[in-house]
């Protein structure tokens, strides 16, 4: 017969307490293990949300489309790209660019992502990058001066062109009437007094006989070199009155073709500028208007601010918006090449897809239109 070891209540205790402190350790593994899945979870969420895609976003300063406020990028064209990133789902770094060419350029070279500002969509351009959905109708204008056609501006225009002229006729004039006082002076009781004292009454004797033609008095010339003198006045005031009628005639026809820009080809009399490889150049350059091209806009606004240029010809929503803070320019009607501005990506960009169906959610929930009127009425 076998025995069997006999199990005191000491033993049995020591077994259960042995069973349920394993059990113990099990479950604690367990809810470690969990809690570990858990917190990994939840940093790879965390991870997820900021690590949003960051895409490079060229742009140019384009007032009121792009500009620097306390070196902050602002405008209509950067609030909408911040719009659009929030609904697309990624994250924005603004580029900025020297020039608009430059702009464009990053994006062809793949250097930035997108660009922004006032990127009109051409076929031309389509063929080196992608493009949305247009953001923004633009065309091209052209700006004059606020006081061209008014009463200053044609008295300015008369005198540029008759200032010269009437100048040497005075000059004449008071040459003949001390001629006359030099020959007269010992014949004729007017022209007695000494020649200090005698200027300007010989002056005005010289004056009048060229307006009213002779006409007068007791001044009569008596010696036979002031009536050569008096009748050489005659005859030369009737030359100088129609000579002087002919030019204002002139001048008058001038400055009424200069303040009369109908269509493009009027600005052939004018000295217009541009900003260089732009749209608006290019469109001058066909048509073969000669033009001044500067770097970037604010070149082109000072040179008209400071008269070297009397036109510009470029983006209608730019030069709106300077007449209206500068108060210095008016803008003509007529809209040429109309375009609508896109926003530029790389070639094959992914990212375009995704772009055009934030711009139309929105315009679709008015956020767009709100957009719009913040800056342009």
């Amino acid at each position: 017969m076998i025995n069997l070891p006999c199990h005191t209540p000491l033993t049995r205790s020591r077994l259960f307490t042995a069973c349920t402190f394993k059990r113990i350790i099990i479950l604690l593994g367990f809810l470690l293990t969990l809690s570990q899945c858990s917190e990994l979870a939840a940093v790879e969420e965390s991870s997820g949300v900021n690590q949003r895609e960051v895409l490079k976003v060229a742009t140019v300063d384009r007032q009121p489309f792009a500009f620097l406020d306390d070196n902050q990028p602002t405008g209509f064209s950067i609030e909408l790209m911040n719009l659009i990133s929030d609904k697309a789902g990624f994250e924005v770094e603004f580029m900025w660019a020297d020039t608009f060419p430059h702009m464009l350029s990053l994006v062809e070279k793949s250097k930035a992502d997108l660009a922004i500002s006032n990127i009109s969509i051409t076929s031309d351009r389509e063929e080196k990058m992608d493009f949305s959905h247009s953001m923004f109708d633009s065309g091209l204008k052209i700006m004059l001066p606020k006081d061209e056609g008014s009463s200053l501006s044609f008295i300015m225009t008369l005198a540029k062109g008759l200032g010269t002229p009437l100048l040497i006729a005075l000059v004449l004039v008071f040459l003949a009437g001390i001629a006359m006082w030099f020959f007269e002076r010992r014949s004729q009781t007017y022209f007695s007094k000494p020649l200090k004292k005698s200027l300007f009454s010989s002056f005005w004797w010289a004056l009048r006989t060229t307006v009213n033609n002779g006409g007068w008095d007791e001044e009569v010339p008596r010696t036979a070199a002031g009536r050569t003198i008096a009748t050489l006045l005659i005859l030369i005031s009737l030359l100088f009155v129609s000579v002087f009628t002919a030019h204002i005639t002139t001048q008058m026809t001038v400055a009424a073709m200069e303040s009369n820009v109908q269509s493009i080809h009027d600005l052939n009399k004018r000295n217009v500028g541009t900003t260089i490889n732009s749209l608006a150049s290019k469109y001058l350059s066909d048509r073969d208007i000669l033009h001044q091209s500067f770097k970037n806009t604010d070149e082109l606004f000072d040179a008209f601010a400071s008269k070297k240029i009397d036109a510009i010809f470029f983006d209608g929503p730019i030069l709106s918006h300077y007449a209206h803070d500068s108060g210095n320019g008016k803008i003509l009607e007529l809209v040429y090449a109309p375009a609508p501005y896109g926003i530029a990506a790389t070639s094959g960009s992914e990212h375009v897809e995704e772009i055009n169906k934030a711009i139309l959610d929105l315009k679709e929930n008015g956020q767009f239109a709100e957009l719009v009127s913040n800056y342009f009425e």
